[in-house]
C-alpha cells in the first residue's frame, strides 16, 4: 500500500463522524479515545473513556461478540482491530475510579431479570439517581452469563 492509500484510509477514520467500528457497536464505545489512552500508555484513562458507555468493562469485554470487527477500516489493509482485547486490557490494567450516582430523585423502578440486560439496566438508573429493585427468578445475578466457559467469562 502506497502512502496516498494509507493516508485515504486513515483519513475515513478520523473525520467528523464516527468511525464504521463506533456505529456497528450497539453500545457505541469511544474505540478511538480508548486505543489512544492504550497507545499513551494510561489505562486508566482509557478505562474511563470505556466506562462513559460500557456498564460492565470486565465482563463485556470478555462476552462481546465484536459487531464492530466487520466494519472496521482496518481490516482492509490487514486484520479488523482485536477491540474486544483492548477492552479487557482497559479493565484489567485500569483502576477507573467508582461512578458515583446522582442524588435520589425520589423515584423508584423495579425490573423484572438479573441478566446482563437487567443489571444494565439498573446501573444506568442508579446512576441517574432511581432507586431499583431487581427481581430474578433464579437463585443468582447474571442470567445466562454463567454459561459462559471460566476460560472465557472467569466466575469471579
Amino acid at each position: 500500500m502506497d502512502q496516498q492509500e494509507l493516508r485515504a484510509t486513515e483519513a475515513r477514520c478520523i473525520q467528523e463522524s464516527p468511525p464504521p467500528c463506533v456505529t456497528a457497536c450497539p453500545i457505541h464505545v469511544d474505540v478511538r479515545g480508548m486505543a489512544a489512552a492504550l497507545a499513551r500508555g494510561d489505562p486508566d484513562a482509557a478505562l474511563k473513556v470505556l466506562k462513559k458507555t460500557l456498564p460492565f468493562p470486565r465482563i463485556i469485554g470478555r462476552v462481546c461478540d465484536q459487531p464492530c470487527r466487520a466494519d472496521c477500516n482496518r481490516k482492509e489493509v490487514g486484520d479488523a482491530i482485536n477491540i474486544a482485547a483492548l477492552e479487557r486490557a482497559c479493565a484489567d490494567l485500569g483502576t477507573g475510579a467508582r461512578i458515583a450516582p446522582l442524588p435520589s430523585r425520589g423515584k423508584r423502578v423495579a425490573i423484572a431479570g438479573g441478566g446482563l440486560c437487567g443489571m444494565t439496566a439498573a446501573f444506568d438508573l442508579v446512576k441517574k439517581g432511581w432507586s431499583v429493585t431487581v427481581f430474578e427468578a433464579s437463585d443468582r445475578l447474571g442470567g445466562r452469563l454463567w454459561a459462559f466457559p471460566q476460560a472465557i467469562l472467569p466466575p469471579d
